[in-house]
């Protein structure tokens, strides 16, 4: 997987279908440090309901570079999240990263995720 800082313009996987301002969260990759802390129950939740509507999926797959156990956590995709005049993009593996790594993604992209929908509802 592609290492990429929180809040920069996303270029990854055909970035020219983006819309504007979309924004790059949780791309993390080992030897790269990252915010830690805890993230609430509720944004848990929402992010894995989010995670459950992938876009851009791929035939391969990328594994958890942080988990040392033979655990096989893994990602085929990306998701979305909007507020206002941003979109994130982020890999599926972000609500891994939260709840196993204590990831802390940026409080914008907390705010957008605590204000989706559930996508299971649409």
């Amino acid at each position: 997987m592609a290492f990429f800082e929180d809040l920069t313009p996303y270029t990854y996987f055909h970035p020219e279908e983006e819309r504007a301002n979309t924004l790059n969260v949780g791309w993390l990759q080992f030897g790269h440090p990252f915010p830690v802390g805890q993230s609430s129950p509720e944004f848990c939740v929402q992010l894995e309901l989010l995670c459950r509507n992938r876009v851009k999926r791929t035939r391969g797959f990328q594994c958890c570079g942080f988990c040392e156990s033979g655990e096989n956590h893994r990602s085929s995709a990306e998701i979305r999240v909007a507020i206002r005049n941003r979109v994130f993009a982020a890999p599926e593996l972000i609500h891994h990263y939260v709840v196993a790594h204590d990831y802390l993604p940026p409080a914008e992209f907390i705010e957008a995720v605590l204000a989706s929908a559930d996508p299971l509802e649409d």
